[in-house]
């Protein structure tokens, strides 16, 4: 049963995003350029996704949450195997791998579905 509600969700995105913009220097892997930037561009798709995301704190909600949810998943397939993809496994590969886990259970333990009355803004 999924348990993850969509404005939880919504939060650990932007939380996320940011995490993967300042990963590098946080977690001391600026020095590794393909990890570095892969962390970045992660962090900017994140963020863009989920200002476009159809849920409750998504500002032009073009993406159905359906559709956000499957790119969490392969996001996080994705993200545990990259160190060995793109060859950065012998210098860093911790942050890419737990980061991974995160994004793949944050998709598949996410309710699929958003209250209407959740994106009804009122006019005051």
């Amino acid at each position: 049963m999924k348990k993850i509600p969509t404005t939880v969700h919504a939060y650990i995105d932007y939380g996320t995003a940011l995490i993967f913009l300042v990963s590098p220097w946080l977690f001391k892997f600026s020095d590794v350029p393909t990890a570095k930037w892969l962390s970045i561009f992660v962090g900017v798709m994140i963020l863009v996704m989920s200002l476009l995301t159809r849920y409750e704190y998504g500002v032009v909600r073009l993406i159905p949450m359906r559709i956000h949810l499957m790119t969490d998943i392969l996001l996080g397939l994705f993200l545990i195997i990259s160190p060995w993809l793109l060859g950065f496994y012998g210098e860093t590969f911790l942050f890419h791998i737990v980061m991974g886990f995160s994004a793949l259970g944050a998709g598949m333990w996410t309710k699929g579905y958003v209250k209407k009355e959740a994106l009804i803004v009122e006019n005051s």
